[in-house]
């Protein structure tokens, strides 16, 4: 089950100065401390207890966004890695800032990172997304 989408590359214009990853990661990992954005978890049973050593920001090991592991902010080091655990694909121009993403899976959470990330990626960057059964919509920053 789940709906596939992708990202219509050609049709895209995206932007995230380099000078701004170290923001744009601090924002994706604050984004794991809100469980009621979260659709994935563990459903019955016993809760799974937080290991004492986790230096995640997350509360519950039990609820993760979709097709990612609960504590992503302390396995990712940087803002593309979680980019890259969401899905995405990242291409960096000569400069080193991200000029482009890529997409072609199962809908997740890929929006609620996006939106989340609205401070850091560039103004007028917008990405047109396409659907299994051949809808378009897009998304402008």
């Amino acid at each position: 089950m789940g709906y596939y989408v992708r990202i219509e590359e050609t049709a895209s214009n995206f932007k995230i100065k380099k000078e701004n990853f170290e923001r744009g990661y601090e924002i994706v990992c604050d984004l794991n401390r809100h469980d009621y954005l979260k659709h994935g978890g563990k459903f019955g049973g016993d809760p799974t207890p937080k290991p004492a050593d986790s230096k995640s920001c997350a509360g519950n090991p039990d609820v993760w966004f979709s097709w990612m592991p609960w504590n992503y902010d302390e396995l990712c080091g940087n803002l593309v890695e979680v980019l890259e655990m969401v899905g995405f694909g990242v291409e960096f121009d000569d400069a080193g800032n991200i000029s482009g993403l890529s997409y072609d899976d199962k809908t997740g959470c890929e929006e609620t990172f996006l939106n989340a990330l609205k401070p850091v990626i560039e103004e007028g960057s917008y990405l047109t997304w396409a659907g299994e059964e051949g809808g378009e919509w897009g998304m402008v920053f």
